[in-house]
């Protein structure tokens, strides 16, 4: 996949944003994603699948990040994955690009909602020492609410994932 290409971006100048899992327990809400985007100071691809297209669109719609763009739905997963190696940082949940980037021994951001580490779905790296760093709401008595995920919170209140401060994740993310 030839980043530049198709979106003008040298490969390693971008930012990665893993937006979208098979559960939305999982993931950020479209506002916490362009709140991301808007404290990234660099360009930021949006990765996902086409039934993530139109929440990609929401986002750059919603953020003030006139750099950030879509790849949503226009890659298939073998192209995904190049857009991760070639991406300076990487942000994503508890989903399968997560565990691609591992296996590219890419360091990464991973944003826990519903689920837990704990449960064996974490960034596996072999042996090797790759720093990844893990946001996740500990102390939720609610949590882990299911070991895959649901539509939507079934508690109603969502603070596995609304709790979240998008400041320390654009932070941690630009530190790796």
């Amino acid at each position: 996949m030839d980043i530049n290409e198709k979106f003008g971006l040298q490969p390693y100048s971008y930012v990665s944003i893993v937006i979208g899992a098979t559960y939305n327990t999982k993931c950020l809400t479209t506002d916490q994603i362009a709140n991301l985007s808007e404290l990234i100071a660099k360009p930021v691809i949006l990765l996902g699948g086409p039934q993530e297209k139109e929440k990609a669109e929401e986002i750059i719609t919603k953020s003030k990040n006139l750099r950030i763009k879509s790849a949503c739905g226009l890659f298939d997963i073998i192209q995904s994955a190049s857009i991760l190696e070639q991406s300076a940082d990487i942000i994503s949940h508890d989903t399968g690009l997560m565990h691609i980037a591992a296996a590219l021994k890419k360091p990464q951001v991973v944003i826990w909602g519903n689920t837990v580490p704990e449960f064996g779905m974490y960034p596996y790296y072999g042996n090797e020492k790759i720093n990844w760093i893990s946001f996740e709401q500990k102390g939720l008595p609610c949590r882990p609410c299911t070991k895959l995920g649901f539509e939507k919170c079934p508690k109603g209140h969502f603070k596995c994932i609304l709790n979240h401060d998008v400041k320390r994740i654009a932070e941690a993310a630009l530190s790796l």
